[in-house]
């Protein structure tokens, strides 16, 4: 089941299924590659973005991008952990 990593619960280990291909080398430089696991942090206040682990940096995404990247839960290997 796949679901946008805006709607994914925070504290969530997922999987990135897809990513915008408009957007695919921002989020490659920051390690946001399809297939990649991340675990979804936090949002930050006043709607601003959501906050992901991907391995031990953190990245900082749009809402209205993680809007657009697909992601499915982790099966408990979680990469970005």
């Amino acid at each position: 089941m796949t679901t946008s990593l805006l709607e994914a619960a925070l504290g969530e280990h997922v999987i990135l299924v897809a990513v915008p291909a408009e957007d695919a080398g921002g989020l490659a430089r920051h390690g946001l590659l399809a297939g990649r696991g991340i675990l979804v942090e936090q949002d930050a206040p006043f709607g601003g973005p959501r906050l992901v682990r991907v391995g031990s940096r953190r990245v900082a995404v749009p809402r209205a991008l993680a809007r657009k990247i697909c992601v499915s839960p982790a099966d408990g290997a979680g990469e970005g952990r």
